[in-house]
Parts: structure tokens; sequence; C-alpha cells
């Protein structure tokens, strides 16, 4: 058991180290993330500013969709394995574990970008910088 998961893990870094990440469409993390994009907007308060009784109903909706949207992906995830591991046995069992744990981590896109955003402040160009950040954080730059 342990060695199949450092088998796993090894594996999956190889990978990501090799291919990096797959394209947006083929990616789990986009589609968590455009799930959480389509389940957002309906959990905000019309009459929210940011405190109140309003406030507090938008962040108790948001950790409970939260919490939901994470028992899905365990539960799915954890169902898929088990169905694959049934049906196609262990081998098939630990390539899709390869596959689906690379897709949590990005230690070659994060290269990429970081050597981008290093490239342009080497350059004195802050603008280009901040451009190449927006690829790594989804916040103002």
């Amino acid at each position: 058991m342990i060695g199949e998961m450092l088998l796993v893990l090894g594996a999956a870094v190889v990978l990501d180290f090799v291919i990096g990440d797959p394209p947006i469409k083929l990616h789990p993390t986009a589609w968590l993330g455009r799930l959480i994009a389509v389940i957002t907007p309906r959990l905000k308060s019309k009459n929210a500013e940011g405190k109140g009784k309003y406030a507090k109903a938008e962040m108790i909706k948001g950790s409970i969709a939260a919490v939901a949207i994470i028992s899905l992906v365990v539960s799915l995830t954890f169902y898929l394995l088990h169905l694959i591991e049934e049906f196609l046995g262990i081998i098939a069992l630990i390539l899709v574990s390869i596959l689906l744990l690379k897709s949590t981590f990005a230690i070659k896109g994060m290269e990429t970008h970081a050597r981008s955003v290093m490239y342009a402040l080497s350059n004195n160009d802050i603008v280009a910088a901040r451009t190449a950040l927006s690829n790594i954080v989804g916040r103002d730059t």
C-alpha cells in the first residue's frame, strides 16, 4: 500500500515536470473553478453591504457551499477510484491516481510563470511583471 502511494506521488511529480498542466478544458481544477463561479453569484444577498445579518447569511451560505463542493468532489473521486479498481484492476487505479494527483499541483507551470515575472522585473518592466503575475494570482496586481 505504501509502495503504491509513493509510486503515485513520484510519478505525478515526474509527470508534472515532463508535460506540465493539461489544457484548461481537460483540467479538473478548472472544472472546479467553473462550478464555483456558477454557484458563487447565487449565494450573494442583494442587500448585503459587508455587515449585519446579510453578510452573516452570505458567510453561512458560502461555508455550506464549500463543504458541499468538497464533499461532492471527494465522494465522486472515491467512487470513481473504487469502480476503477473493482473493474479494471490495480494498474488502472494507479494510472488514474497519478493523473488525478498531478492535477492538484503545477510545479512546472508555476516555474514558467514565475520566470516571466522575474524576467520582467530584471528589465525594470513593472507593467509586464504585473501582467505576468496575473497568471499566478487572481487578485489585482
